[in-house]
């Protein structure tokens, strides 16, 4: 690089063409096809030799245009800079510097980027006060990954004072990923005045992670629910975040109980019917195993006749169900009966009539006249006819 600037040292132009000539030559022709740390070793050696030629006050108005050439030179050399070294070496120009630097009108946004996180932090009430915007919440940001959130919290109340809000500086400084932590975080956050609505937020990976077991979470909701937050909040949550895993929980209400944290069994009851509903349409009396939070009532409530038909074997077994599971497991017949006659059913007529046939049998309320022309329209068996026309009269007399 030396023997580069000498050689332009010799041009005879006037030093400020020479100093952009050199620039346009190491960037355009020198360092075709170089790697980055070449070009920065390049550009910073510009700037650091004209720093050293440079006064420190601006005084005429060459001097300005100087201060901006090697404002020019800094800046370029910061983009170019890919390593922590390398910046600094930047930042110790720039940081003796920068209030000449704009004073002789450089970018204030283009000299933020000259001034090290750590260096504003230490000249905070300086920098503020120039034209230089400073972005509290950004240097924050800057500062947690330089020396580590144990730098902000140590120093909470000067980042306090300088317009940074408690509930941010927590979200970014405390991690809780065990239920311990979340204890004892807790209650440290809570001493520093955090929101436990925030606190609630930053739990949500963790209950995010214990999702697949619904205990867990239970236990987790439950410690937010014991510091009295909103219990529509944690229903929320569980309404955003509800597994089958824990659907299952819900309706088998183990652990006990999830309604004290606001949330309806009306919601969840049909979504968990959906899922489930094939395995109690067997023969046995299954229906007496349903959950503690839903009655054979509400169970059929949440279904079609043409659901409960699929269900039963297309209504080959309907007659084995409706006698040895529904009926003995408390069911009302009606209930069956009016989703009969008022749900759409497709099928073909003979299963349409056995079904009917089943529920008139056992004391429902249905219209005899429409099983008759069914009846007619079918092509029955004898044994089939002799007893489908049975029934049918016995209601008729």
């Amino acid at each position: 690089m030396l023997s580069i600037y000498a050689y332009f040292d010799k041009i005879s132009i006037s030093c400020d063409n020479k100093w952009k000539l050199c620039i346009y030559y190491t960037f355009f022709y020198k360092m075709k096809g170089e790697n980055m740390n070449q070009k920065f070793q390049i550009m910073f050696q510009i700037a650091e030799s004209s720093f050293q030629e440079l006064p420190r006050v601006c005084r005429t108005p060459a001097y300005v245009k100087r201060y901006l050439d090697l404002h020019d030179a800094l800046y370029t050399a910061m983009t170019l800079a890919r390593t922590k070294a390398e910046r600094g070496r930047v930042y110790r120009i720039s940081q003796t510097i920068w209030s000449e630097l704009l004073a002789a009108g450089a970018n204030p946004s283009e000299v933020r980027e000259l001034l090290s996180p750590s260096y504003i932090w230490r000249h905070y009430d300086k920098v503020k006060a120039s034209k230089i915007n400073v972005n509290s919440y950004e240097l924050m940001y800057q500062l947690i990954q330089i020396k580590g959130r144990g730098f902000v919290l140590r120093n909470l109340k000067k980042f306090q004072q300088r317009g940074i809000d408690i509930d941010t500086i927590a979200m970014n400084c405390y991690r809780i990923e065990t239920k311990h932590n979340l204890e004892v975080q807790c209650a440290e956050m809570r001493v520093l005045g955090v929101n436990l609505t925030t606190i609630f937020v930053m739990a949500n990976q963790l209950l995010t992670k214990e999702s697949p077991k619904p205990a867990n979470v239970y236990c987790l909701l439950h410690f937010f629910y014991q510091q009295n937050l909103s219990p529509g909040l944690i229903a929320a949550w569980i309404k955003d975040h509800c597994n089958p895993k824990i659907l299952d929980s819900i309706i088998a209400a183990d652990p006990p109980d999830w309604t004290i944290f606001g949330i309806n069994l009306d919601d969840y009851r049909p979504i968990w019917v959906t899922g489930n509903y094939l395995r109690f349409f067997d023969p046995e009396p299954n229906f007496k195993k349903l959950p503690p939070t839903i009655t054979t009532t509400q169970f059929l409530g949440y279904l079609n006749i043409q659901q409960i038909y699929i269900a039963t074997r297309y209504g080959c077994d309907f007659e084995k169900f409706l006698t040895k599971n529904y009926l003995v497991s408390g069911g009302q017949i009606d209930l069956l009966a009016e989703k009969f006659e008022h749900d759409n059913l497709f099928c073909p007529p003979d299963d349409k009539l056995r079904i009917g046939v089943a529920l008139l049998e056992h004391g429902a309320n249905i219209n005899r006249e429409n099983l008759m022309e069914l009846f007619k329209q079918c092509d029955l068996s004898k044994n089939k006819r002799i007893k489908y026309d049975k029934v049918l009269n016995q209601k008729e007399a």
